[in-house]
């Protein structure tokens, strides 16, 4: 998966100064406390998770990294959204990360599942669900 990502999660991951996506993908999935992939057929399409923040342990922060691929169920995978969403935030007060202030997309599925943007440091725009 890590070498089908889609493109605006690898400028995203350039920008953290991530250069190995297969590096950046694994360390995701370790720092997570619940991790998820979404299947199509026998390929993963996105991986997703939340783990604690290391300055506050009633902080949860959300990461998602997809495959082109996620396009083909995009209306069921808006419809999980939420439902994984609602499932990721039990254990936390607050949800938090940082999306890149050039992609529109991810930031208007962000405000569809109800996050706020709250901070602006290029090239990143913080957001965070209560």
């Amino acid at each position: 998966m890590s070498q089908r990502l889609r493109p605006a999660d690898l400028v995203e991951l350039e920008a953290h100064g991530e250069t190995n996506t297969l590096v950046a993908l694994l360390r995701a999935v370790r720092r997570s406390e619940k991790s998820y992939t979404v299947w199509l057929d026998d390929l993963p399409a996105a991986i997703f998770g939340v783990g604690r923040a290391p300055q506050d342990a009633s902080v949860g922060v959300i990461w998602l990294l997809g495959t082109p691929e996620i396009e083909t169920i995009k209306i069921q995978f808006l419809r999980e959204s939420r439902k994984w969403l609602e499932e990721m935030s039990q254990e936390y007060d607050l949800l938090t990360n940082v999306v890149h202030e050039d992609n529109q997309l991810h930031i208007r599925w962000l405000k569809w599942l109800g996050m706020s943007f709250i901070r602006h440091q290029p090239p990143f725009v913080e957001f965070v669900k209560i």
